[in-house]
């Protein structure tokens, strides 16, 4: 419930989405250092007052997919063509 609260604090409680990240410490000896993003899926039906719903994830999406270092695990639904995969797409 840490993570709902923390997502209610930065983006309130509206359903928003915003681009200020949650960051969250995970600490092991046994594990390199990395940084993990739980990014929204690209959303195109604005709900709740959201405002070019599409725009904004999409171009969230498309500036964490930019960095080469970035490993990205794209989870697309398994009824879904992978060719039409909005996410899929930016992680090529």
């Amino acid at each position: 419930m840490n993570i709902e609260k923390l997502t209610d604090d930065v983006a309130g409680k509206g359903g928003n989405i915003v681009n200020d990240p949650i960051k969250l410490r995970i600490y092991s000896n046994d594990c390199p250092d990395l940084t993990i993003i739980d990014l929204p899926g690209i959303t195109r039906i604005d709900v709740k007052g959201q405002k070019d719903i599409e725009k904004v994830t999409t171009e969230m999406a498309g500036y964490y997919c930019k960095d080469p270092k970035t490993i990205i695990l794209c989870v697309i639904p398994a009824n879904q063509d992978l060719a039409i995969s909005d996410g899929l797409k930016l992680a090529r």
